[in-house]
């Protein structure tokens, strides 16, 4: 075992795994797993996902965020004969896209896949983000008079899960929510927006998008719609530690078993754009209580079968 941690999959009954840096595993590897960086949420995805593929035989490898390394080990991978690419974490994503057009590339633990593999023909994966429809769902049991809900946004940089958010609120929720759109085109027209959307709107709902979503402007927002009576939806746990009311969320252990699901669907055959890029499945809901108390807002224990979790 070398100090770059190496780890391969074992054929047999016997499965075990390391990420390595960079060298050959012992047997072709049908699955190529590339990693961006060695932190706790991606173990946990990689390891969920390699119990989820069983015996088909796996090589990981860490790029420690340096793209070059993880184009060299992906291509050296597609020598060796790997059918699959897994790539972890936006960076590994990156490095991958250049062999999305002659090898299936599944994207997992990043926000936005389909743009960073939006020209790749094989591309498909699972998005960081949650459904805007587990959120608007949720927001309607915490708040059920909740009518308008506002939205800040880049228009030049529109985003999967917003394009999918605004689709559901204008046919599945249209009798029940009315979406008010705050566009802007840099991070300075922000917080003029942010005071547009609070003053006519009953909920915030906060999307990943770089230009809205910076440490300054996300701070003032928060402290202006808490300062009116107005709950923020968040993307993350972290924007619900920061001062949204709450998030809808997924265990990176169970995206791992999702996600084998897929692979095993195209290694035995199934065309990666049949697949697409879709959301986590939820698991359960992330709530500031203080944030909950402070606007007055009845909490809820279980919600539709899941879980509710509390930041205190």
């Amino acid at each position: 075992m070398s100090a770059n941690m190496r780890f391969s999959r074992i054929l047999g009954f016997v499965a075990c795994f390391a990420i390595t840096a960079g060298a050959t595993p012992a047997f072709p590897a049908e699955i190529a797993i590339l990693v961006s960086q060695d932190i706790p949420p991606y173990k946990q995805v990689i390891s969920s996902f390699t119990a989820g593929v069983g015996k088909v035989p796996v090589s990981i490898h860490d790029m420690k965020g340096d793209l070059a390394d993880g184009r060299n080990y992906l291509g050296g991978a597609a020598e060796r004969g790997a059918r699959l690419i897994v790539a972890v974490g936006s960076k590994a994503v990156a490095a991958a896209s250049v062999f999305a057009d002659r090898l299936p590339v599944m994207a997992l633990m990043a926000p936005e896949p389909a743009k960073i593999l939006e020209s790749a023909r094989m591309g498909f994966g699972i998005t960081l983000t949650s459904n805007p429809s587990d959120q608007f769902d949720f927001l309607h049991e915490l708040l059920p008079e909740a009518k308008t809900i506002g939205v800040i946004y880049n228009s030049e940089l529109i985003s999967d899960e917003l394009s999918d958010g605004l689709t559901a609120a204008r046919a599945r929720y249209r009798h029940r929510y009315r979406v008010v759109e705050e566009k802007i085109t840099s991070p300075d027209e922000a917080p003029g927006a942010f005071r547009r959307a609070v003053e006519t709107s009953d909920a915030i709902w906060l999307v990943f998008d770089e230009t809205v979503v910076t440490e300054q402007a996300i701070k003032y927002l928060f402290e202006l719609a808490l300062g009116k009576g107005i709950p923020v939806i968040g993307f993350s746990k972290k924007t619900v530690q920061k001062g949204a009311l709450f998030t809808a969320y997924s265990d990176y252990g169970e995206i791992g078993p999702q996600a084998a699901k897929l692979a095993k669907k195209v290694l035995a055959g199934s065309a990666p754009a049949d697949i697409g890029f879709m959301y986590p499945e939820t698991n359960g809901y992330y709530v500031n209580r203080r944030v909950a108390e402070h606007l007055r807002i009845p909490l809820v224990k279980r919600f539709a079968g899941m879980w509710v979790e509390y930041y205190e």
